[in-house]
């Protein structure tokens, strides 16, 4: 009886679904941090960006915000304490999130 229940939640839960949902949002998180990143270089070495790269960036992120799953509080908490115990990266580079800013 019991796995009939969990067989049901988990069908209803649709986890594959979220996954997936999750994963294309880190991805598509990764290569904004990384073309802001680009960004950041190129304005500290004096070049300026042009209106245009910067709409596009701008409507990525939109479009991520938008098309993105959210997480509960809970979740979100979670997460975030796990994260203050873990070390920082070897780089010295912490990642998107990682001043405890989200989408709401």
């Amino acid at each position: 009886m019991l796995a009939v229940v969990l067989s049901s939640v988990q069908t209803y839960m649709n986890y594959p679904k979220r996954a997936a949902a999750a994963d294309r949002a880190r991805v598509g998180y990764q290569e904004l941090y990384d073309d802001l990143r680009h960004l950041k270089e190129d304005f500290e070495s004096g070049e300026r960006a042009d209106a245009k790269r910067l709409t596009l960036l701008d409507r990525r992120m939109r479009t991520l915000t938008e098309n993105s799953p959210n997480l509960s509080d809970r979740v979100w908490d979670r997460a975030q304490r796990r994260r203050s115990r873990s070390p920082a990266p070897a780089d010295g580079v912490r990642r998107p999130g990682a001043n405890g800013d989200r989408r709401t």
